[in-house]
């Protein structure tokens, strides 16, 4: 009985930490998805953002391609601003 109510508990507290601390990819993921054109929709504690309307491969590999794109540019950005100093 303890063990279920603790793996609740630890279910609940993780669901959480990865809905505050995922959220800017999910944010990505819905503006990739808005650059094409397609609606989606999100559940807080979700781990990913769904589309309302069917997506073609490419479609889909752009929406996961994105964030990755984003993070490599915000990188190399602030990397050249420090190697400036």
């Amino acid at each position: 009985m303890l063990q279920t109510i603790t793996r609740n508990i630890a279910q609940i507290i993780l669901r959480n930490i990865i809905g505050v601390f995922g959220f800017p990819l999910i944010l990505l993921y819905t503006l990739a998805y808005r650059l094409m054109g397609v609606h989606t929709t999100y559940h807080w504690g979700d781990i990913d953002v769904r589309p309302t309307t069917t997506v073609t491969q490419n479609q889909f590999l752009f929406s996961r391609m994105f964030p990755m794109m984003v993070a490599i540019l915000a990188a190399a950005i602030v990397v050249w601003f420090v190697g400036e100093g």
